[in-house]
């Protein structure tokens, strides 16, 4: 079994294996009933199947701690050494204690590329090292992989991190080390005009310390104060601080020695070519920037929550789980796993909102919600307080509730609804990759939130309200546009969601992880029908497997949009060509079914043109279809369904009153 490194994602070899030896020597972060501990460095043996690791406790008796599968309260997390080393130089002097690199470590998603995987999927991919094995959407349990590399691009991935000519180089630049006129030109400039011209070269490095190398040289263009700096050896051995892009040649770190700084910045920026060794501790280096990014944020005061009371029992209430399991993990006893929600009341002077995102890979998580109220400036926090900078703000007059990106891993982003027309902030956090729900959307302001944190993001969250009275008929309607998770983007006002000719249940739990996926093929509007230019479908035995749509722009082919991403078991697939530019659009969809078959097994389209296309699975049994109706006055304009284990179970049809155009009018 592979077991892989927590921290820089390469696998711990066993000893005797032909690699650096470095490979072999691992330690192990674990806890038990006892506590939380950090073994002595060890290598890995030729024995065992990698489901446990074995760390000295006492008087040379060893004990064999899991990292797949928590036994009788003990589990661990395994890194190189080298890793470990690379980490604490890193840390620098901040604190950090075991129990929290514990905390975070477990609330790190797991790669499902085996159910004995110990590569635990970060967002940041290990900076290149893995990658998410293709074809199912974002939140979904997927296989990782390794990217084809050449022999020697995985024999440098593989170099010691310490295997490095630094010493060599330094040696190289004490001697290169030339002098500089501090001062070699004097610039004029308005003061006026800019607010840098006075201020002194060491104010000015000083500034410049908390920029990057490329802001740096950018901002010459905007005042000559910038430009000396070109010139200044303090400027650019500031890049070489633990916070700056050569922190991580950190030999030479508080050596008192006459250096050509600009030089050795200059000679260490093509280090993926010219020291190999290097380049991987600089991949290790950046991953432990995030990992101490996640460890150092701070838990809100909850002395700040104001009490509920009993009067939450008059009010509807409303929940979102980032994941399928985070609704059993909140009622679990276990202090390793448990999630204890924080709740507050809302109160009605609430005038601002922040929310802090922690950034990990290509997406964020939500990790604070704070509520600011009172004339003296009052901060209910719930979860974390991040580092400055990752924590965005919304003046409000109302708070109706939030329009949540979520995932199978945690909330990746929220919308606030404020004002009496319901406006809605722009996003806090990137939500691309998550579903997007309006379940905790209210038609009066909210009275109390609650929301659960794991070790660094937000998996859970309610909140409390009033909900518009239902008639028998809305009902549904407000079930399926309002309740549902909705992936990639939610339907919008104008969009009918047809809710009663929906074919098939849809499965979207409230508190599972099932998001609609809605296949928008008409745009806003309608105005993506025009570019429409064909239709696919992928069937397998007895089953519809995807049904995908293509546009072309200008004779330029644009993002297909997709039904489903299955295409395991599939048999064949049938393509069917529209005319959208001239006018052919889809006015009538049918689902087909069959005796012997539990799902769709195809679909009939018939556009305005008369022209017919079928596309089928069905090799068996008695066929039937079905149309999905659309109201009056509309046409097609999006698909919608939730995914079965082996293909498509339900589908609803979205439809839009459309502008004519081409030469026939709707």
């Amino acid at each position: 079994m592979n077991v892989r490194c927590i921290i820089c994602g390469l696998r711990i070899a066993r000893e005797g294996e032909p690699n650096d030896s470095w490979l072999q020597r691992y330690r192990m972060i674990y806890r038990t009933s006892d506590g939380v501990y950090l073994s002595d460095t060890l290598v890995r043996r030729r024995s065992g199947d990698g489901s446990s690791f074995q760390v000295p406790l006492q008087n040379s008796i060893f004990a064999n701690i899991p990292i797949i599968q928590e036994t009788n309260g003990q589990f661990g997390f395994v890194m190189h050494n080298a890793c470990w080393d690379i980490f604490k130089v890193r840390a620098g002097s901040t604190s950090i204690s075991l129990h929290r690199m514990v905390e975070v470590f477990e609330s790190v998603p797991r790669a499902q590329g085996s159910a004995r995987s110990s590569c635990y999927a970060w967002g940041h991919m290990y900076k290149g090292l893995i990658c998410l094995a293709p074809g199912r959407w974002p939140w979904e349990q997927r296989e990782w992989c390794t990217p084809p590399r050449t022999p020697i691009e995985t024999q440098t991935i593989n170099r010691s991190p310490f295997a490095s000519p630094i010493e060599d180089i330094l040696k190289t630049t004490s001697s290169q080390s030339q002098a500089f006129d501090m001062n070699p030109v004097k610039y004029r400039s308005s003061p006026d005009k800019d607010c840098f011209a006075g201020l002194p070269l060491e104010i000015v490095e000083e500034i410049a310390s908390y920029l990057s190398t490329t802001t740096v040289l950018t901002a010459r263009l905007a005042s000559p104060a910038f430009t000396q700096l070109f010139y200044d050896q303090m400027f650019w051995s500031s890049r070489f601080r633990p916070n700056h892009e050569r922190g991580f040649l950190f030999e030479v770190w508080g050596k008192r020695v006459a250096r050509d700084w600009r030089w050795l910045y200059r000679q260490t920026r093509d280090i993926a070519a010219t020291y190999p060794g290097l380049n991987n501790r600089l991949r290790i280096w950046c991953i432990a920037e995030l990992i101490l990014e996640k460890l150092t944020i701070t838990r809100g005061d909850p002395s700040t929550h104001l009490s509920t009371g009993q009067r939450l029992s008059r009010y509807r209430k409303g929940e979102v789980y980032g994941g399928p399991t985070v609704a059993k993990t909140l009622k679990t006893k276990t202090a390793a796993q448990a999630i204890v929600p924080e709740k507050t009341a809302v109160p009605p002077d609430v005038y601002r909102i922040g929310i802090s995102v922690i950034e990990d890979g290509e997406t964020t998580y939500v990790a604070g919600i704070h509520l600011f109220h009172g004339m003296s400036g009052n901060v209910i926090r719930l979860g974390y307080v991040t580092a400055p900078g990752t924590t965005s703000y919304s003046d409000i007059n109302s708070l109706k509730g939030f329009v949540v990106s979520v995932g199978s891993t945690g909330l990746h982003a929220l919308q606030i609804v404020h004002r009496d027309d319901d406006s809605l902030s722009t996003w806090h956090g990137n939500p691309k990759l998550g579903a997007k729900t309006r379940r905790l959307v209210f038609v009066e302001e909210i009275v109390a939130l609650s929301a659960g944190f794991d070790g660094y993001k937000m998996v859970y969250m309610a909140a409390w309200g009033t909900r518009a009275p239902k008639s028998k008929g809305s009902k549904q309607i407000d079930l399926i546009r309002n309740h549902f998770l909705w992936y990639p983007e939610l339907p919008t006002p104008k969009e009918l969601i047809n809710e009663t000719s929906v074919f098939g249940k849809l499965e979207s739990s409230s508190k599972g992880f099932r998001p609609v996926i809605f296949a928008n093929f008409g745009g806003s509007s309608g105005s993506g029908l025009r570019h429409l230019v064909c239709v696919s479908a992928m069937f397998g035995l007895d089953r519809l497997l995807n049904v995908t749509f293509y546009f072309e722009a200008d004779g330029v082919l644009c993002r297909p949009v997709h039904l489903s991403q299955r295409q395991a078991n599939a048999l064949g697939m049938a393509e069917f060509e529209i005319h959208g530019f001239a006018g052919e659009y889809i006015e009538r969809v049918e689902v087909e079914t069959s005796t012997v078959s539990d799902y769709i097994t195809g679909i009939r389209l018939t556009t305005n043109w008369e022209d017919q296309w079928t596309a089928s699975g069905n090799l068996l049994g008695i066929t039937k279809y079905t149309v999905l109706q659309t109201a009056p006055g509309t046409i097609p304009t999006g698909l919608y369904s939730t995914e079965g284990r082996g293909g498509i179970k339900n589908m609803g049809i979205i439809s839009q009153r459309v502008k004519p155009w081409g030469r026939h009018h709707i």
